[in-house]
């Protein structure tokens, strides 16, 4: 009875000429307000408000994805009529990290709705032998209609999948078969003669198993020669291209080149930045060169650090680096138990946030357990509370808030549209997907609009993938001392230069976000994309690890 009120007064609203947009603001509301709470109880009553308005079904239809609830969900499908929009986002929906819903019952609602590509895709996703089958037969009966989409999509079926039907979508749809080739990891069958007119998202995962992936090479698009490296690791055309322009290309073959037995000795030591250093430093074993590397300091100090002999330990311990590499050296000279025990005291002394985060990183390897960390901490999870949620020792719980204040986000968030990223490399124009994730674009704007990521750098660049950045700490635990809700949507990390959250499970959020080098559809429904580069994308190849953002605006 305590809701009554609510309902009452939609109804109202519903009933009443003139306020058709005031209706739909509060019913939006009213559905944020449940996603982000998580409360099942209140999205049903929204559903109950919604009727059979189209507009209003399909806000929900993400919603219960959202938080999840399978309820809504069946009931929205049975309100959708055949309906092909709703049927497209019941099927994202269903595809989002947590839902979770029962296979069996998920298999009969999906494949009783009007076949689309997107639903397809989801009756793939559920890895369901009845549903894979259903799939195969409906696109036969349709004349192969949806092939393309399918054969992108098989290798989420990949209990089922043969070489067989690789072979039969690769003969129909070749461009977009060899995503799923790539993603099953199976070579001789897709041809570089065949791929010569595809896109680049289509060359670069083809590098991997294509049968001559020189023939896909462009000496003009950093992606290209970053995939051939990586996918063929040819220590000769390493070489070539350890003086390359592109930042990423070189940071690549300085990689590929020293793991596949390259002297380190022709490498010119003294061109390179921090990030490339940190990539040669696990094979140079002059302790002299080392040393000379640490005394430059600033992020060349603190990459070689760890890599420093046990007669530099007071070298170490003097300089500025922060305890998290200072740790990272003492566990290399004196092993990991003796580095955890000197993070315990540091952080029992100080509370210094990068011992912790240390300490985070052993949790996950395995070798501390989290119960001590969590008795260390003690009563101060709120304080670490993003490092903690990392490593998924704690979870953040979303505050009881007014139906007034989701108003409020969401006309806040409508008047957000671009921002830009300025870093020491140059700047990059973006824009704000505040409709389809209010809350996550007024969360980064609010840390933006403060100053939380001026002088904080790029700590995880992973060529041909993605650059990250928004972790005070540098070390990838790091955040704002809060958590958010995901807000995952409709769209996809379908191209370079999609933004998403990044995460270490559902809720985890907070100030770390990523940009993705090229399209990556598995992360899709994974992560929340709440923007995207819209100008100087020129800027995204010039990005490595320890840029530096200057501010964002």
């Amino acid at each position: 009875m305590k809701r009554l009120p609510v309902v009452l007064f939609f109804l109202l609203l519903v009933s009443c000429n003139g306020f058709q947009s005031l209706n739909r603001d509060y019913f939006n509301a009213l559905v944020l307000k449940a996603e982000n709470e998580r409360d099942k109880d209140l999205l049903r009553e929204a559903l109950n408000i919604a009727g059979n308005n189209e507009a209003f079904l399909k806000r929900i239809a993400i919603a219960s994805g959202r938080i999840p609830d399978f309820q809504v969900f069946r009931k929205v499908a049975g309100k959708s009529r055949g309906d092909k929009e709703i049927a497209d986002l019941l099927a994202i929906t269903s595809m989002f990290n947590g839902a979770n819903f029962n296979k069996r019952n998920l298999v009969k609602i999906l494949s009783s709705l009007p076949f689309t590509e997107k639903v397809a895709v989801a009756l793939l996703n559920t890895k369901d032998k009845m549903a894979f089958n259903i799939v195969l037969n409906r696109n036969k009966l349709m004349k192969y209609k949806l092939s393309p989409a399918i054969a992108f999509n098989l290798w989420r079926a990949k209990p089922f999948v043969n070489e067989k039907i690789l072979k039969e979508y690769y003969e129909k749809s070749p461009f977009e078969t060899v995503y799923s080739l790539y993603r099953l990891k199976v070579k001789g069958i897709a041809k570089a003669k065949d791929l010569k007119d595809a896109d680049l998202n289509t060359k670069f995962y083809a590098m991997w198993i294509v049968d001559n992936p020189e023939k896909l090479l462009d000496e003009n698009i950093w992606q290209l020669k970053v995939a051939y490296l990586k996918a063929t690791e040819d220590k000769n055309q390493a070489k070539e291209l350890l003086n390359d322009k592109n930042p990423l290309v070189k940071e690549t073959a300085i990689s590929v080149f020293l793991k596949k037995g390259g002297n380190w000795k022709v490498l010119d030591l003294n061109s390179f930045t921090p990030s490339q250093i940190e990539i040669a430093l696990p094979y140079i074993k002059d302790a002299k060169v080392v040393r000379k590397i640490f005394e430059k300091g600033g992020f060349y100090a603190y990459v070689s650090a760890p890599y420093l002999s046990k007669q530099d330990t007071p070298l170490v311990e003097s300089s500025n680096i922060g305890w998290y590499k200072k740790l990272k050296f003492f566990e290399n000279i004196e092993g990991k138990s003796f580095a955890i025990e000197k993070a315990i005291s540091i952080f029992e002394k100080s509370g210094d946030k990068k011992a912790l985060c240390y300490l985070i990183e052993k949790v996950e390897e395995g070798v501390l357990k989290k119960s001590k960390v969590i008795t260390l901490v003690g009563d101060k999870q709120g304080k670490y509370l993003s490092i903690l949620s990392d490593a998924g020792i704690v979870k953040g719980k979303s505050k009881k808030l007014p139906l007034s204040y989701y108003l409020g986000a969401i006309k806040k968030a409508e008047k957000l549209k671009t921002f830009t990223i300025e870093t020491d490399r140059g700047k990059v124009k973006c824009k704000f997907f505040s409709k389809d994730a209010p809350l996550t674009c007024l969360n980064f704007f609010k840390l933006a609009d403060r100053g939380f990521f001026d002088g904080i750098f790029f700590h995880r660049v992973i060529p041909g993938f993605v650059a990250q950045a928004g972790d005070p700490t540098g070390t990838g635990y790091g955040g704002p001392n809060y958590s958010i809700r995901c807000e995952y949507n409709a769209f996809s990390y379908n191209s370079a230069g999609i933004i998403g959250m990044a995460l270490a499970g559902k809720d985890t959020g907070g100030s770390q976000f990523f940009i993705t080098h090229i399209a990556t559809p598995h992360l899709n429904y994974n992560y929340t994309v709440f923007a995207k580069v819209i100008d100087n994308f020129e800027t995204l190849s010039r990005i490595t690890r320890y840029t530096e953002i200057k501010h964002i605006k």
